[in-house]
């Protein structure tokens, strides 16, 4: 678990393919990132600086299946389960020092905020 509450903040689609054309239906892969916020504590915790908000995107791909028709896209479709891809979450990415930095970034906002209410 990541975290026990988070929000949607939007996503993008960075690409679009079609992978599949059937006599009756058009197969789209989407790819593209949802930018989530992770939140870390009690909403009280949060509004008093104790808590912490972490903002974060994670990519994700799908396939929709357009059913053919006279215009394109057709607005009977079928959308496939999302697959959302957090392993970047766990630290492959980031060496150990960028880690560090981020959670210093955080750890010095907290504390700046918690100084200025």
């Amino acid at each position: 678990m990541l975290a026990r509450r988070y929000s949607i903040d939007s996503s993008d689609i960075t690409d679009y393919n079609i992978i599949g054309i059937t006599e009756d239906t058009i197969i789209v892969e989407v790819l593209g990132n949802i930018n989530f916020i992770l939140e870390y504590g009690s909403n009280k915790e949060r509004r008093e600086g104790d808590g912490l908000d972490i903002p974060t995107s994670f990519p994700f791909q799908t396939k929709i299946h357009y059913k053919i028709e006279e215009t394109f896209p057709s607005e009977i479709y079928e959308i496939e389960a999302f697959g959302v891809d957090t392993d970047s979450w766990y630290g492959d990415d980031l060496s150990d020092e960028e880690l560090d930095e981020m959670v210093d970034k955080e750890i010095e906002k907290m504390v700046e905020k918690k100084n200025n209410s």
